[in-house]
């Protein structure tokens, strides 16, 4: 057994000094038995559920007690299952005795609950039964007093701990197995049980693994469900910012940004497209001309139009500028198309160096985060190498692209593409590491080499929207550039321009090791640290 957490030792602290000689059943219920409840991992709303004063209806051969209807003082449950419940009373007796046990037997065993083991306290004791097995009141697993509770708590802990409780049950029932073996000669019961207990290891593993998915769907759901409650209620600078993550391409932000400029008045509107206008007209990740013309699209196949702004003609006007700087090969010297390519160069870079160089450490961190994790957890996060090193890779992207994106001129950004390029050539001279080599998200290694992401980006927007049409005010090139294949649109993707012969980068591998080092602690904290400073 592992010792006493600080959570438990301070509990057990609590309890030490209370005199529960005045206390009635609701004082022990709610300023006592919440409390171990907590402490052994139990909490309303979560995998590890708890149910207070559960009600349950007694059927006809119950009614001999004077009650059609009786409730439990607490159920806790794992995902729904109940194996233990609890019953408290009054701790102005010392001692429990059997009617106390007889009550809290009758409600373990009905068929709403069915629950293995009982636990009966009046603050003084901790009392565990087998509601199968037991016989007398004498007959208890456990009994923790308030007196010795710092040397059997951790056994406590094992029977009825959120996350130790199952396990407990599964050795309980492999022990009468074993048991039940122990005295049997005739090898037909044997056969017949073996067989039995395949056809359980068959069916149980089908359940377990639709268990695992339905948890982690779940999961989704509610990770779904508060991205796009904070969507809605964020700010819309915030908002802007959101649309402008190179990592994340999903179009909530957008479709988001879109619903409030349709719902709002008229400076309301005014004041949303100017802002997108200044941040597309700006410095931003490719994804963010891409988000902006997806809102710009939505909006006028929604028969939205605007005016009175000081960066925006019409939405048209807009479509027509953005998608064609999107589409549109400028020459070198313009400041777009060198912050295009460096924008793919970052993102090729960072995962290449998070692949070639920092696998080993991402295994490591995932191993050790997982151990901090419930079997519940790892199923609903479902926690993976891959999505280590791509959020990883998402950080490392930033640090590099910061480095560069706000020199003045084009020739500056190239140069910083040119040092981001010789960094790429030392990885490439390093040997893949076999669990690795899969690691290529997206063709994320491939970006601005093979495949453009602001131009098959802009080509996914114009051709999900058939209809805008030349009348609607949309430049025939855009059109144009909607009905091309996906094979066409990469062959007109603009090369990256190489470093000339005898270039001297600035930044080396030395500083870009550093960065790694750098996004990595970055996720150890929001893994690990996170788990530790959970509790």
């Amino acid at each position: 057994m592992s010792e006493l957490t600080v959570p438990e030792q301070l509990f057990l602290h609590r309890w030490k000094n209370i005199d529960f000689t005045g206390w009635n059943e609701a004082e022990v219920r709610e300023g006592f038995v919440i409390d171990l409840l907590h402490t052994l991992g139990y909490r309303k709303g979560t995998t590890y559920d708890l149910e207070l004063e559960k009600p349950l209806k007694l059927s006809q051969p119950f009614h001999r007690i004077g009650r059609k209807q009786v409730h439990i003082d607490y159920a806790p449950s794992v995902r729904k299952r109940y194996f233990w419940i609890v019953e408290a009373k009054p701790g102005k007796s010392r001692e429990m005795d059997v009617g106390d046990l007889l009550q809290v037997h009758l409600y373990a065993v009905h068929p709403e609950i069915q629950a293995r083991l009982v636990v009966l306290t009046n603050g003084w004791q901790i009392r565990i039964y087998d509601a199968l097995t037991l016989s007398t009141f004498e007959d208890a697993l456990l009994v923790v007093s308030q007196g010795d509770a710092a040397s059997t708590f951790m056994e406590l802990r094992e029977m009825v701990g959120a996350p130790k409780m199952r396990q407990f049950q599964r050795k309980r029932m492999l022990d009468i197995i074993k048991s039940t073996l122990d005295s049997e000669v005739d090898m037909d019961v044997f056969n017949d049980l073996s067989c039995q207990l395949q056809k359980l290891i068959r069916e149980g593993k089908n359940t377990v693994e639709e268990n695992g998915k339905q948890l982690w769907m779940d999961g989704m759901t509610e990770r779904f469900a508060k991205e796009g409650e904070e969507l809605r209620n964020c700010s819309s600078e915030l908002l802007i910012a959101r649309m402008d993550r190179p990592h994340d391409g999903r179009p909530g932000p957008a479709v988001e940004f879109a619903r409030r400029v349709q719902v709002a008045d008229g400076a309301e509107q005014t004041r949303l497209i100017d802002l997108l206008a200044i941040r597309y007209s700006g410095r931003p990740h490719n994804i963010f001309r891409v988000q902006a013309l997806h809102a710009l699209v939505v909006l006028v196949q929604a028969g939205v139009e605007v005016s009175n702004c000081k960066h925006t003609k019409t939405l048209q006007d807009s479509i027509n500028r953005l998608a064609l700087g999107n589409i549109v090969s400028w020459e070198k010297v313009h400041i777009t198309p060198a912050l295009r390519h460096l924008d793919n160069a970052t993102s090729r870079v960072s995962m290449k160096l998070c692949v070639r160089a920092g696998t080993q450490h991402f295994e490591e961190l995932l191993r050790t985060w997982m151990s901090f994790m419930t079997a519940e957890e790892r199923a609903k996060l479902s926690p993976s190498l891959e999505g280590i090193v791509s959020s990883t890779a998402a950080h490392l992207r930033e640090i590099m692209w910061h480095w560069y994106s706000s020199r003045q001129s084009p020739e500056d950004i190239w140069k910083g593409i040119w040092d981001l390029q010789a960094i790429e050539d030392e990885l490439d001279k390093l040997p893949p590491r076999t669990s690795s080599e899969g690691l290529d998200f997206y063709g994320a290694q491939h970006v601005g080499l093979s495949w453009d992401p602001l131009l098959i980006g802009t080509w996914n927007v114009l051709r999900d929207r058939p209809g805008l049409t030349k009348t609607d005010g949309i430049d025939p090139r855009v059109l144009e550039f909607a009905m091309k294949t996906r094979e066409e649109v990469l062959s007109g993707m603009p090369p990256e321009v190489r470093a000339p012969v005898g270039y001297s980068p600035e930044k080396t591998m030395v500083d870009a090791a550093s960065a790694l080092d750098m996004a990595y602690r970055t996720r150890v904290m929001t893994t690990v640290g996170q788990k530790i400073s959970e509790g």
